[in-house]
């Protein structure tokens, strides 16, 4: 995390252990000859200092590492060994510092998205997953740091050597300062890690209040558009009632027209055509003859808006019942099964917004006519997703109203129930009784009866997922149980 990827490409802090060295000169020659200078950097970067312990033995310092030539250096092993682990400490406290600059410059381009949220309809999702990113990277540097501090804890300094050479060894490496400098940058750390962290706080608080004010949006505009639907049905409301004045009218029309063709009128009268018996009626009786066309007049538009109110009843006779499933399937069997069926329509979605891309397919048809179902066979629309393998929402239409279905075996007649009657037609032998909704006086055929569907809303969803069950797409241990299904269930009635 600290290098982003780039581990091995990380700066190192090594250590040359030579016995001797070429050209062996003076320490300030190294550090002022202009050629030594050049070619001792490719090997331990920028130079700090120069050592001579002794005429043989000599110590460069470098940025990157140190040089230790000479027969008594090796003697000193342990102290040049405990130096390169500080060396590589402060390596590493500089590599923090720099992602700590790189987290804040991210948390600054948040802040900047967060003021300019409007500009695009998809940057919610992008601030949230790079608050999401910025969250882990601060908790992985709060450990890092804790574990950097621990380790320096841990460091112990060597004794002071019995040698000369070790002692002025010793007294230019200076490890107790070297420690007290790397525990102090380790310290700042989480002082800088605490100030991202507080930027975060805000930030998050930020996309909260962002996240609200879309919320408002959203619902102002769904206010406003259910104030135009309701305003809608109203409108809707009043030109229904319109309409059926008119049909009333229409039909008054109508059946004044043809009582008028029936008696021979007005409109069939010609000079070879008279009927006096008509206009001595009419001229008689006006008052029995506007009665007359009144009645007919109020009992034809009791028959006309009768059949339309049953019309609209039959319209209306589905159940529409929306199942949240959210279970565990195999997507593959399910598109195969659904591939099987004869299709009404079929979708497929794919989401970008999140990662990786979600496949979610959606399939509608109506189930082949069976036994089973007690009557019309329903339809099942599915919402699944392909790329995780859950089905997330079921859709069962079915009709509610009566059918006509085989009636069952004929039980014997003392188990006949007193409350409910055969139908069918006096000369053919009885149907089965069976439950009726509205006691309907309705002749039909020998072979059919009228009734309700009995098929309740638990016995649909087992006849359901025993067909995924028997198609292994749902696991038996991942069905959707009785208890389960009294909570999540949302039934919907149109």
């Amino acid at each position: 995390m600290v290098y982003r990827g780039e581990s091995f490409s990380r700066e190192k802090f090594v250590l040359y252990l030579a016995d001797s060295i070429e050209p062996l000169t003076k320490a300030e020659a190294y550090m002022n000859d202009a050629q030594f200078v050049s070619e001792l950097r490719q090997i331990v970067g920028d130079l700090q200092s120069v050592h001579c312990l002794s005429s043989e033995d000599v110590v460069i310092l470098g940025s990157k590492g140190c040089i230790a030539a000479g027969p008594r250096c090796k003697t000193n092993e342990e102290l040049l060994s405990r130096f390169m682990v500080l060396g590589a400490r402060d390596n590493f406290v500089k590599s923090v510092f720099v992602r700590l600059k790189v987290l804040n410059s991210e948390l600054l381009h948040i802040r900047d998205l967060l003021i300019k949220h409007n500009e695009h309809p998809n940057r919610g999702n992008v601030i949230r997953e790079k608050l999401a990113d910025t969250s882990r990277d601060i908790s992985l540097l709060k450990e890092l740091q804790q574990y950097l501090v621990e380790s320096l804890q841990g460091f112990r300094v060597p004794p002071l050597p019995a040698e000369l050479s070790g002692r002025k060894m010793y007294s230019f490496l200076d490890l107790h300062s070297r420690l007290k400098d790397a525990m102090l940058r380790a310290r700042d750390l989480h002082k800088l890690i605490e100030g991202a962290e507080n930027e975060y706080r805000t930030l998050v608080k930020m996309m909260d209040v962002v996240g609200k004010s879309s919320l408002e949006q959203v619902v102002k505009f769904t206010k406003q558009n259910t104030q135009d639907l309701v305003q809608n049905s109203l409108t809707e409301a009043r030109n229904a009632q319109g309409m059926q004045m008119v049909n009333i009218m229409m039909a008054g029309n109508f059946i004044f027209a043809l009582i008028d063709k029936a008696v021979g009128g007005v409109e069939n009268w010609n000079g070879s055509y008279d009927k006096e018996w008509l206009i001595m009626l009419d001229r008689n009786f006006p008052l029995l003859i506007f009665g007359f066309h009144v009645f007919a007049f109020i009992l034809w538009s009791w028959l006309l808006t009768s059949l339309l109110n049953h019309l609209a009843a039959e319209a209306d006779g589905y159940l529409n019942w929306r199942l949240k499933m959210n279970r565990k399937i195999d997507p593959k069997a399910m598109t195969a099964w659904a591939s099987t069926k004869i299709l009404i329509s079929s979708s497929v979605d794919i989401d970008r917004t999140v990662r990786p891309a979600r496949k979610m397919r959606k399939a509608y048809w109506e189930e082949p006519s069976h036994s089973r179902w007690k009557g019309p066979a329903p339809l099942l629309e599915i919402f699944y997703d392909e790329t995780n393998g859950f089905l997330l929402q079921v859709v069962f239409s079915y009709q509610k109203t009566k059918y006509a279905t085989p009636p069952a075996p004929a039980p014997a007649p003392a188990l006949r129930p007193a409350s409910v009657a055969p139908i069918g037609p006096p000369c053919l032998p009885a149907p089965a009784p069976i439950a009726l909704v509205h006691q309907i006086p309705l002749v039909l055929p020998a072979d059919l009866t009228v009734g309700r569907s009995e098929l309740t809303q638990p016995e649909l969803l087992n006849l359901f997922q025993d067909d995924l069950v028997a198609n292994r797409i749902l696991k038996s241990e991942d069905r959707l149980l009785l208890p389960e299904f009294d909570a999540d269930a949302i039934a919907e009635i149109d």
